[in-house]
């Protein structure tokens, strides 16, 4: 029985057994063609020379132009971090620049410890309020791109704003070295803080923010009911329901109304 069906399934007719052949004979001659072309026809190499020379004197010619060329750039000197205005969010001569001359006198300033800073750079450094501004307006930092500038929205959402601009390297993808850019194009304003009333904050709300895990966010409304209203909001730490390490980063986030 097994051995009929076996047979059924694994023995080929005379047609099939034909048609298996000229399918064998036709791979075969496919692989021999693929591997023997290129010994008969081999195509012609191509003369880079005439293309790589024009090439060169196309380069020597700009980098002759370039040193001809002189610096006309316009540079200003005082003090950068005098400059920013919070209500613009835009820099200024006003602050403190004055205008130092072009770029053929500024070798003997910077010599002398000049605060020499290009006109150019100067207007193109933003002050950005980092509680306000949308992922356009955080654009405009430099250091943050449209993927950086949506997490660090979120996250602000997630926080209820930022307190302390350390917070921006809690934001994945901010490197000691992007804090250190950034933290220098941003201000806080505190005003626009949201915060957490520990006496009304349901499961939801606790549990969004970042600070708090599931387990101290269900510590936090077992005590409240069992024991009512939070009278301030110390006593998450003297309780024992927040250790002394995340109460001190979350306690400018709460009150107790």
């Amino acid at each position: 029985m097994i051995r009929r069906i076996i047979g059924e399934f694994f023995t080929f007719s005379r047609s099939e057994r034909r048609a298996v052949m000229v399918l064998l004979v036709f791979i075969i001659l496919v692989i021999l063609a693929k591997n023997l072309i290129p010994y008969f026809f081999r195509p012609e190499a191509t003369d880079f020379s005439v293309y790589r020379e024009e090439i060169e004197r196309f380069e020597e010619s700009i980098n002759q132009e370039h040193k001809k060329k002189p610096d006309h750039s316009v540079y200003l000197r005082g003090d950068v971090n005098k400059t920013a205005d919070p209500e613009t969010e835009e820099w200024s001569i006003a602050g403190g620049y004055t205008e130092a001359g072009t770029g053929m006198e500024m070798d003997s300033m910077m010599k002398a410890g000049e605060n020499i800073v290009p006109e150019k750079v100067l207007y193109e450094q933003v002050m950005v309020n980092l509680n306000i501004s949308d992922s356009l307006g955080l654009r405009k930092i430099s250091g943050i791109g449209p993927v950086l500038s949506r997490r660090i929205v979120k996250y602000r959402y997630l926080l209820g704003g930022f307190i302390r601009k350390e917070q921006l390297m809690e934001v994945y993808g901010i490197s000691n070295d992007n804090y250190s850019q950034i933290s220098r194009q941003v201000y806080i304003d505190t005003t626009a803080i949201r915060y957490i009333d520990l006496n009304t904050a349901g499961y939801e709300t606790l549990s969004r923010h970042p600070y708090l895990d599931d387990y101290q966010v269900r510590a936090i409304i077992s005590y409240r009911d069992i024991n009512g209203r939070f009278v301030h909001t110390r006593q998450l730490l003297e309780e024992n329901l927040l250790p002394e390490q995340t109460y001190n980063r979350i306690k400018d986030y709460l009150k107790a109304d």
